[in-house]
């Protein structure tokens, strides 16, 4: 999966939670998946019940959950998101 991310349309979907999604605590939530970021901004965090996806400065990453199904699952969410659709 690692070599597969496409960072550009992970960005797309963390500014898709951050406007459309609900704000809880420091965190926005959309379709059962949280976004988040450090303080300036350069590491944001993308996460579900299972996994977490960590994107640092220069388009590295990491991805930590239990097993290929819960990120297959995580994908999946991501992927609904990004092809949702939202009124102007």
């Amino acid at each position: 999966m690692k070599n597969q991310l496409d960072i550009h349309k992970t960005l797309k979907i963390f500014q898709t939670i951050i406007k459309h999604g609900s704000k809880i605590d420091n965190k926005h939530r959309l379709n059962g998946v949280f976004a988040d970021s450090d303080f300036d901004g350069y590491t944001i965090v993308l996460t579900d019940e299972k996994v977490t996806l960590t994107v640092f400065f220069h388009n590295k990453y990491q991805i930590d959950s239990p097993n290929k199904l819960a990120e297959q699952e995580f994908f999946q969410k991501l992927d609904a998101i990004h092809s949702q659709t939202f009124d102007a």
